[in-house]
């Protein structure tokens, strides 16, 4: 257990982001990365199962970020 003067982030969990995909905003949650910034092309589904069989059918090519 971590004690609330030593966080694992200093800035908490989530981040909101804004932009052409939610011009309105969304929350996320900020797990496993360190990356504060992102600029690239998404791939938008209708739902979570047709994301995860895209996943799937791509194989595990790793993901690039930068």
């Amino acid at each position: 257990m971590r004690k609330k003067d030593n966080p694992l982030k200093s800035t908490g969990g989530l981040a909101i982001l804004k932009g052409n995909l939610a011009p309105e905003g969304c929350v996320v949650k900020l797990a496993g990365h360190n990356i504060l910034n992102f600029r690239g092309a998404a791939r938008v589904f209708d739902s979570e199962e047709a994301a995860f069989a895209a996943i799937e059918r791509a194989g595990s090519k790793p993901a690039t970020l930068s």
